[in-house]
């Protein structure tokens, strides 16, 4: 039950993890018969192989993770020195890009591109065809002469 409410998982999804890792021998199951409850607890229990592994992965990602920490500082100071330190020319030249990709946004964003007839065409031939209403007051007549 614990294990169902930490991993927030369906009694049947639990259940087929748990039996392919107690297959694979990755884990450990054993029935708690003395504890004299019903249902009997099921308690499982890691293997000392997975423990190990566990243990060797985690000290080598902490190590890989503080390698990376102390290249991060550097590398940040480094990126920020050079966003912001600009030559004159260099400032002018990325002002200048930015107003071209402005104005470039702009005639995108407001105006339409027009269609052609053709893709007009297209667009309209899969379009349903509309029926139209007959405004005529007479009423319909037979006009079939076989049949009166």
């Amino acid at each position: 039950m614990e294990l169902k409410e930490k991993t927030s998982l369906s009694s049947r999804t639990l259940a087929k993890h748990l039996n392919r890792m107690t297959n694979l021998q990755i884990i450990e199951r054993k029935r708690d018969v003395r504890s004299k409850k019903y249902p009997v607890p099921v308690l499982y229990k890691a293997t000392h192989e997975l423990l190990t592994y566990l243990e060797v992965n985690i000290r080598e990602l902490k190590e890989q993770i503080a390698e990376l920490q102390a290249i991060q500082l550097p590398v940040t100071r480094l990126f920020h020195e050079l966003m912001t330190e600009r030559t004159p020319e260099e400032q002018a030249k990325y002002e200048q890009w930015l107003r071209k990709r402005e104005t470039e946004e702009q005639k995108y964003t407001h105006s339409k591109p027009r269609r052609s007839a053709h893709a007009e065409a297209q667009k309209n031939r899969y379009a349903k065809p509309t029926r139209q209403k007959t405004t005529t007051s007479k009423p319909r007549t037979n006009n079939n002469k076989h049949n009166p």
